[in-house]
């Protein structure tokens, strides 16, 4: 039984794998350039979200006991990164997405 196991694990992993050579636009954008976020829509609608998951993941470990996450709205970020961006062209996203939790703190 445990062979037939293994078996059946290697065989999914394997059929998995074969789905995998999609065609993926794949972005780190915490080092991703502020040049990333001007070239498309489709790459600022992620890097809203990802910039909402930033913030909320600095909320709690700046404060660990807190208990609710601040909620930024997509046009805040959209408006706050392009003007970060468009005047530090040589920084990356994590710089941008930290400028804009010290705008968001002093509001």
């Amino acid at each position: 039984m445990r062979k037939f196991g293994t078996m059946a694990f290697l065989a999914v992993a394997a059929f998995a794998q074969s789905g995998c050579h999609a065609n993926q636009n794949v972005v780190a954008f915490d080092v991703a350039g502020c040049g990333v976020w001007t070239e498309s829509e489709q790459v600022r609608v992620v890097g809203i979200y990802w910039v909402q998951g930033y913030v909320s993941g600095h909320d709690f470990t700046a404060d660990p006991n807190r208990q609710s996450v601040r909620m930024v709205t997509p046009d805040a970020v959209r408006a706050s990164i392009g003007k970060y961006c468009a005047a530090n062209p040589d920084k990356n996203m994590l710089h941008a997405a930290q400028n804009f939790v010290q705008e968001q703190s002093t509001k």
